[in-house]
């Protein structure tokens, strides 16, 4: 016996249109998921990366500020080279005063001075900026190994070592 295949569209349409049968009520009950357990999106591994990202962003915001050149005294980049245009035209004025050997040596003196303050800002900012690149370089590699140490507790132990 063949079946009409307008019959057999309208069949399929009728059977998406019922409604479902009833729970049976021998059926277990559905098992809630609690938000934090292992098998969640943010539990287990995952809550401690949560944690450990976290402890890892205030560490990252403390070594930032902590390590800014500008604030432990190295002065801004942008204000060296009008101190060094400064420090020449005072040169250059106090040099057309002096009248003898003595008194140009002490203009000298004190134009080095004033070269020798703007290095040791320059130089102020270059270590500022040395250690703020050794705390980064910390911070990597403290969350490198972080991350390895999660992973190894995550691994179930029938697993072999990678």
């Amino acid at each position: 016996m063949s079946v009409n295949p307008i019959q057999q569209i309208s069949q399929q349409e009728n059977a998406a249109f019922m409604p479902l049968p009833a729970k049976p009520s021998h059926s277990p009950e559905a098992k809630r998921r609690f938000p934090f357990t292992a098998k969640s999106r943010f539990g287990g591994p995952n809550l401690a990366r949560l944690v450990f990202g976290g402890l890892l962003l205030v560490l990252l915001a403390i070594v930032w500020s902590a390590t800014d050149p500008v604030s432990v005294g190295g002065g801004r980049p942008s204000e060296w080279g009008s101190a060094v245009s400064k420090a020449a035209a005072d040169n250059i004025v106090n040099g057309a005063q002096t009248s003898g050997a003595p008194q140009q040596s002490v203009v000298n003196g004190w134009y080095q001075n004033e070269l020798s303050q703007i290095q040791t800002s320059q130089n102020t900012y270059i270590a500022a900026s040395s250690a703020r690149n050794g705390g980064l370089l910390g911070l990597l590699v403290l969350a490198v190994a972080g991350e390895i140490i999660i992973r190894a507790f995550e691994r179930k132990p029938s697993q072999p070592a990678v």
